[in-house]
């Protein structure tokens, strides 16, 4: 099983769909399909946006032991630049945030996350 900085180094700058998160009580799982963005080198910078309508994910990220996920999307945000995926030990929280003001919170049982190429 991978690691937080492990994870991150593999979906940073990825994308994923708020409304494509998905939720399986009964097996205590999330899934977040991982999309790759389309990148534009500007005068000063680089920019990004979501992937096209026809792509597909080129991973899956699992959270497993899952007993409730919580979806902090203020803007109804849509496609969202991933941050990173973060482990509150303490809390026994795992977080999903966006470059954006989005964050999926899932309280979990124990550590479980898994990044399954597509």
């Amino acid at each position: 099983m991978p690691d937080c900085a492990a994870i991150n180094f593999e979906i940073h700058d990825g994308y994923f769909d708020v409304a494509e998160l998905s939720h399986d009580p009964g097996k205590e799982e999330v899934r977040v399909p991982i999309y790759r963005g389309q990148w534009t080198k500007r005068l000063i910078g680089w920019t990004g946006r979501g992937p096209n309508e026809s792509e597909t994910p080129f991973a899956e990220l699992v959270i497993r032991r899952v007993l409730q996920m919580t979806v902090e999307d203020n803007d109804i945000a849509g496609w969202v630049s991933i941050k990173g995926v973060a482990f509150d030990e303490a809390q026994t929280v795992v977080r999903l945030s966006g470059n954006i003001p989005v964050e999926v919170r899932c309280s979990v049982r124990a550590f479980d996350v898994d990044l399954v190429d597509q």
